[in-house]
């Protein structure tokens, strides 16, 4: 629906996968192929030049369980949207890097609002950014002396 309102619209599908054909057929019959562009697997070295191509970055995967390609979305300054999904609240925050959806129309809705309100998209982007500081290692190094502190304090006090 997104494409076919707007023409200037490309959506990058990035890798591969069991659904890869249904998805490439899928855009044939709704006649948006022409705006849709899938890469393939791509090397692990070059994944940093896609994140910089995209304005949004969004994952309606269910079967995440880490979430590493949101965490990196974010460290380069994107709004991300996902899928309402547990693996995926402790990273994204409504209206401050991105938004959660439950639905497809509710994701449409989303990237609507995101690309009519440029104020907005700035927002998220800074946002998105500031983000990810809680998964650096500066961060990690500093939570697990924190944890050899504490396991220390109790050593002694024994």
């Amino acid at each position: 629906k997104i494409i076919k309102n707007n023409k200037n619209i490309k959506l990058i599908i990035v890798g591969d996968g069991p659904e890869l054909n249904n998805l490439k057929e899928l855009t044939k019959k709704l006649k948006v192929d022409q705006n849709v562009i899938f890469t393939g697997k791509v090397k692990y070295e070059l994944i940093p030049t896609y994140y910089h191509l995209f304005d949004i970055v969004t994952s309606f995967s269910t079967t995440e369980t880490q979430g590493l390609t949101i965490i990196e979305a974010l460290a380069c300054s994107k709004p991300v949207l996902c899928i309402d999904d547990e693996s995926f609240r402790q990273m994204i925050t409504n209206e401050k890097n991105g938004y959660l959806f439950k639905d497809g129309n509710e994701y449409i809705k989303k990237v609507e609002k995101i690309i009519k309100d440029k104020n907005l998209y700035k927002i998220l982007s800074s946002n998105a950014l500031k983000s990810v500081d809680k998964y650096s290692k500066e961060t990690f190094g500093k939570n697990v002396l924190k944890v050899y502190e504490k396991t220390l304090k109790k050593d002694s006090s024994n």
